[in-house]
């Protein structure tokens, strides 16, 4: 009976023993665990993670031509929010004097005209020329200010049939004339721009530090203005001479500027029986400037070709 007590003493002893080392065998789990956790959340440099493996992300340096990715989208945006405006505040002068009649009106729908041709003459290349040249190339991107600038002319143009009681004929002069400028203008911006610093087609998302050649800028620049209104102070003089009769050559003159096309065009002619009147020496002239239209987009993408790659 004493055997089997000390058995039994013997039995529990060794079950004690044994859940006592199972206990301590957890508490040093534990504090392994927590002492783990605590390297991780303390970033303990002997700790070797994944994330250690990849690189840092470069960045990315400001483009400051960024306003040159939503075109021409914005640059039509402005060009017929600038249509508008004008439109606005000459029919709001004009409604301003109490009296509207076809006498009081056209006046101010000459000066719109006038106004439109100073934004293709100045302030579109101005635009462009103190812009980055683009990318894409300067061909199509100057194709694409043409398609911009055209379009919204119309609305001004074909209106004033009812407006200004002005014929469909000399409307369609005007906006052969207009549109044929807006063309010469581009081609000449296009060949402007080829010359200009780019960024290289390897790096295109990003920009390069170039000399800006503020000189070829300002000197195309006064080229342009220049040829914008070269034969105004020919139409102005003639202005001052009530029911003078042009000839087919200062007709021909007249059409030779964008700003001189508009005001020859929509020049009185109450002797021909319509308030405007458009005559061969017009049309001549149209015909010249379309021809050097021509002539310029041709020699634009002639030395375009050769100009391809970083310069």
């Amino acid at each position: 009976m004493e055997r089997m007590l000390n058995e039994r003493e013997g039995q529990s002893a060794q079950r004690d023993g044994e859940e006592a080392t199972q206990d301590e065998a957890s508490a040093e789990a534990l504090t392994v665990d927590a002492t783990t956790l605590e390297n991780s959340v303390a970033g303990d440099a002997g700790v070797h993670r994944i994330d250690d493996d990849v690189p840092p992300m470069p960045s990315t340096p400001r483009d400051r031509w960024a306003h040159r990715r939503g075109e021409p989208r914005v640059f039509a945006l402005f060009w017929t929010m600038f249509l508008l405006i004008a439109t606005m505040g000459l029919l709001g002068g004009v409604l301003a004097g109490g009296v509207l009649s076809y006498d009081v009106y056209r006046p101010a729908a000459r000066i719109l005209l006038v106004i439109a041709m100073v934004g293709v003459g100045v302030a579109w290349p101005m635009t462009r020329l103190s812009q980055a040249r683009p990318t894409e190339g300067p061909l199509s991107a100057a194709w694409r200010d043409v398609l911009a600038m055209c379009i919204p002319l119309q609305a001004i143009i074909w209106p004033q049939h009812w407006l200004a009681a002005w014929t469909w004929k000399p409307l369609l002069a005007l906006a052969a004339a207009m549109c044929v400028w807006v063309v010469l203008v581009g081609g000449v911006l296009a060949f402007a721009m080829r010359g200009l610093a780019m960024r290289p087609a390897a790096d295109v998302e990003r920009v390069i530090h170039v000399p800006r050649q503020e000189g070829r800028r300002t000197t195309w620049m006064l080229a342009i203005v220049l040829m914008s209104v070269a034969v105004l102070p020919l139409r102005l003089v003639e202005a001052t001479e009530p029911g003078s009769r042009s000839t087919v050559w200062t007709d021909l003159l007249g059409i030779l500027s964008p700003v001189g096309a508009v005001l020859e065009l929509s020049h009185d002619r109450a002797w021909s029986g319509t308030a405007i009147a458009v005559t061969q020496g017009h049309w001549l002239g149209i015909g010249v400037v379309a021809v050097a239209a021509a002539a310029m987009w041709l020699i634009a993408w002639g030395v375009g070709r050769d100009d391809v790659g970083p310069t």
